[in-house]
Parts: C-alpha cells; sequence; structure tokens
C-alpha cells in the first residue's frame, strides 16, 4: 500500500522532521538527507529555521574559502531569525572572506 506522504499535514511533517534530526548525532547529515528526498520536503525543510541552528563547525582546510561562504551563507539564510553558533578551526590565508561574511 502506498502512502500519501503528501497529504500529511505540514506540522505534522515538521515536528517529524525536528525528531528525526534530533535523535541523530550527525544532524547536517540528516537534514541535507530530508532535505533531498523531494522538493516539498526540501522546501519545507528549507522554511524550518529550528533544523538549521544548530552548531556549524567549519574545517577551513576541507574545501576553499567560497565552498564555505556559499554554506555558511545557506545556513544562515535558512536558520534565520535564529542563531547559528559557529566554530571556525585551521588558519588559511584564503579565509578573509568566509570571516567577513560571518562577521556581519
Amino acid at each position: 500500500v502506498v502512502t500519501p506522504i503528501h497529504k500529511l499535514p505540514t506540522e505534522l511533517l515538521s515536528e517529524t522532521f525536528l525528531l528525526a534530526v534530533d535523535s541523530v548525532r550527525d544532524w547536517l547529515r540528516q537534514v541535507l538527507a530530508i532535505s533531498h528526498v523531494c522538493a516539498h520536503w526540501r522546501r519545507l525543510a528549507c522554511a524550518m529555521p529550528r533544523l538549521w541552528n544548530r552548531p556549524l563547525g567549519l574545517n577551513l582546510k576541507r574545501a576553499s574559502s567560497d565552498t564555505y561562504l556559499s554554506t555558511s551563507k545557506s545556513f544562515l539564510e535558512r536558520s534565520a531569525p535564529l542563531l547559528i553558533p559557529i566554530t571556525l578551526t585551521n588558519e588559511v590565508p584564503d579565509a578573509s572572506p568566509l570571516l567577513e561574511f560571518v562577521r556581519h
């Protein structure tokens, strides 16, 4: 039997997302998995600040500053108006655009 998941109330689906994210250690992987199920779930997940306002640890040696800049911007936009604790590690010469963006 196929379950009509698209007929679930948004509030119930939202609470399910929060429970799923709170129940795992790697919350980022879980949020990304939820937001990639379908377009409806992506819109809902991206519109839920409580899914995105978790601590964001950035290791600047793993990718370019442009990558971290776009990632940070996405998280800040999706978590608004809530705050995100951000931890930056490892000094990299090209980190200044990211640091400037986070500062603002």
